[in-house]
């Protein structure tokens, strides 16, 4: 719930994001790694710090793999 709750009052503000589910004293790592998973499902990285993701292990393979899930889940139309 905690995660949720950061989630909807952070809107697009990352920064915001942190306070509400990564700063408390509960089981912030658990909380915060939900809420950032919605929250990079609803924007991406935009307004994510980019040294935050930057040195990601095989971040390529990680792109490539997110793009062709968006392809699939999202097919343009041929016709």
């Amino acid at each position: 719930m905690i995660a949720y709750d950061a989630f909807l009052g952070a809107g697009n503000s990352w920064e915001e994001l942190c306070y509400r589910s990564m700063f408390h004293g509960g089981d912030s790592d658990s909380t915060g790694v939900i809420a950032a998973c919605w929250f990079g499902a609803t924007y991406g990285v935009n307004g994510v710090p980019e040294r935050n993701y930057k040195n990601v292990e095989y971040q390529d393979r990680l792109r490539a793999v997110g793009e062709k899930l968006y392809t699939l889940a999202f097919p343009v139309d041929a016709h």
